[in-house]
């Protein structure tokens, strides 16, 4: 039998074009693990901002993040 293995995906969207000079505007990224086994250990989502972009937060539920551009860790099992 194979060993259980994760396979951690991220997934970035959001609603309507960004423009320069705009405030309030978000996008959300998603971890999912589509694999046979969990994750161990910490779990690090990096993102670099497109060219033009600024960050000024970033949360996530059950995240430990870096303001306000991250990164963001996890221990827990995903």
């Amino acid at each position: 039998m194979a060993p259980l293995q994760p396979d951690l995906r991220l997934t970035k969207t959001h609603t309507g074009n960004f423009t320069q000079g705009q405030t309030g505007a978000s996008y959300a990224i998603t971890v999912s693990n589509s694999g046979t086994g969990p994750s161990s250990g910490t779990v690090t989502v990096t993102d670099t901002l497109p060219a033009g972009l600024t960050a000024t937060a970033i949360a996530g539920a059950g995240w430990t993040c870096t303001q306000p551009a991250g990164p963001c860790t996890r221990s827990d099992v995903l």
